[in-house]
């Protein structure tokens, strides 16, 4: 079982079972899944990099990746973000949220900052069902 997945934007995915993040592609990353406390399962997404840093997957601006490491903060790995259509950024998110695994948790909420695509209850119910 994984702690934690990522989802990429050519279909593929890595997870906590298939290596550390340090070993997770770098490039082409649409979405992370991690177990969260708040919305039992965090999805990441939409952001232009990803880091791993204290156990825990954090997205970031560039800018903030180079803060870090300047500030000689332990980042154990550092991904890419993808920029796919909305179609394709659809599929993924949906795959991402309806993974069955109990150690990702399972989604029960939104977060406070997750993409604005997502605080209509409305837009969820036409757009995901189809």
């Amino acid at each position: 079982m994984a702690r934690w997945k990522v989802w990429y934007i050519d279909g593929t995915t890595f997870d906590s079972t298939e290596g550390t993040p340090a070993d997770a592609p770098a490039k082409g990353v649409v979405c992370i899944a991690q177990p969260d406390i708040e919305t039992g399962r965090e999805i990441l997404n939409r952001w232009p990099a990803y880091f791993r840093f204290q156990d825990k997957w954090r997205k970031a601006t560039e800018y903030q990746i180079f803060d870090r490491l300047l500030n000689r903060q332990r980042v154990n790995a550092y991904l890419d973000g993808a920029s796919p259509s909305n179609s394709e950024f659809r599929t993924i998110w949906l795959e991402a949220k309806r993974e069955v695994d109990p150690q990702l948790g399972v989604k029960t909420a939104r977060s406070g900052d997750e993409s604005p695509y997502f605080r209509d209850p409305q837009f969820i119910e036409d757009e995901f069902t189809r």
